[in-house]
């Protein structure tokens, strides 16, 4: 069998997504055989079960039967060897290093002891505190040496564990066979999923898709009721305007008899030597300018006694005309009939 040695990667994916994953749903969504947990234990005589899993005798990973079973008793597992199988060494790794944990140990390996990295097969533990890191290291020979004796017991190795509980990784994956079925079926099901995730995504997004023409629809609509609204508000400014018109001439014609009476008191009572050339005329008041040859406080005195005005006074400055006269402005109230 040919060794695969496992990515970074593939490590991740395994401890934290498909360790939430049953394994025979990793397996059928794989394209591959489902494969036993198997541990090794000197109290058993064969394959049983316990609370941790199925469990063969230590002595398979020395000995084999003489006379092999057939090839449909085989059982494809996943081994966890015991520590003894391993040699164990301790490394501790420098603060701020953790990301660089697996080069270090390789280093460190390489200087200490005589294996290189081409000829074993190790993994390590988890980091503690002190940054003290468990390294178990076996040579590729031993390993399959192994292998053989447990293919003689009928048991096909796909990856290979230290039986420790803080480990990382596998110490090894080996090619089973079915690499042409687990690249097809893991075709086959990524693309399943993928088609699955897109009905999804249409499923979840079609609404929107559909509302988005009736968005469309209701946009215009408002568009064409908003240009209704301005145009109904300028027809409402403009019949306000008519009706102000209206008002202003009902006033004006009401008023009129009062202006006529009004400017008939003011020339009875202001002198003949007297010229207005403004006035400003409201149902309660009256305001004038103009000149005069006599003197604008005689003119106000001669308002305040007329019957018609109220509190008659100079309401500007009086000033000196080029003939000698003078001009002001006055205002008075209107009394009421």
């Amino acid at each position: 069998m040919a060794e695969i040695i496992p990515s970074t990667i593939f490590t991740w994916l395994s401890n934290r997504i498909f360790g939430v994953v049953p394994d025979w749903f990793r397996a059928m969504f794989l394209g591959r055989r489902r494969a036993i947990s198997l541990y090794f234990d000197t109290d058993v005589s064969n394959i049983t079960r316990n609370r941790r899993g199925s469990v063969a005798p230590v002595s398979w990973l020395e000995n084999c039967p003489k006379e092999p079973l057939g090839n449909n008793q085989v059982r494809l597992s996943d081994v966890y060897l015991p520590p003894t199988v391993f040699l164990e060494r301790e490394v501790t790794i420098p603060k701020g290093a953790e990301k660089n944990t697996r080069s270090i140990i390789e280093l460190d390996m390489v200087r200490r002891t005589p294996f290189r990295s081409n000829d074993v097969l190790w993994a390590h533990s988890k980091q503690d505190r002190n940054g003290r890191v468990i390294q178990w290291v076996a040579k590729k020979s031993d390993i399959q040496h192994i292998l053989k004796n447990l293919a003689g017991n009928h048991i096909s190795v796909r990856q290979v564990f230290v039986d420790v509980p803080n480990t990382t990784a596998a110490v090894a994956m080996f090619d089973t066979g079915d690499s042409r079925l687990l690249n097809f079926m893991r075709t086959l099901n990524f693309g399943l999923a993928a088609l699955t995730v897109a009905f999804l995504l249409f499923a979840w997004l079609f609404p929107t898709w559909k509302l988005s023409g009736n968005i469309g629809v209701i946009e215009t609509q408002t568009e064409g009721l908003r240009a209704q609204a301005l145009q109904t508000r300028a027809d409402v400014d403009q019949f306000r305007a008519v009706e102000t018109s209206k008002a202003e001439l009902l006033t004006l014609l009401r008023e009129r008899p009062k202006l006529s009476g009004v400017l008939r008191d003011l020339t009875v009572a202001l002198p003949d030597t007297t010229w207005s050339d403004n006035m400003v005329f409201t149902s309660e008041r009256v305001v004038f300018s103009g000149t005069t040859e006599a003197s604008a406080a005689e003119l106000v005195l001669g308002l305040a006694r007329s019957k018609q005005f109220e509190n008659p006074r100079l309401s500007g400055p009086v000033s000196r005309t080029s003939t000698g006269g003078e001009r002001f402005e006055i205002a008075a109230e209107l009394r009421a009939n």
